[in-house]
């Protein structure tokens, strides 16, 4: 793909962009980089909402 949505995950360099010209060199010829963590979040985002909402009551 020429570009993504999913910019934060180029930033971490997770995905790579890249185009018919380039395919093979992105994929087999750059460095194995570790897994990000928590990009997106704790992953307890529904529970922080239910807990405003009950204060707001």
């Amino acid at each position: 793909m020429p570009d993504t949505g999913w910019r934060e995950l180029i930033k971490f360099k997770w995905n790579k962009l890249a185009n018919e010209n380039n395919l093979y060199d992105k994929v087999f010829n750059g460095e194995e980089e570790y897994y990000p963590e928590n990009i997106y979040g704790d992953g307890n985002a529904g529970i922080k909402i239910v807990e405003i909402l009950q204060r707001m009551v």
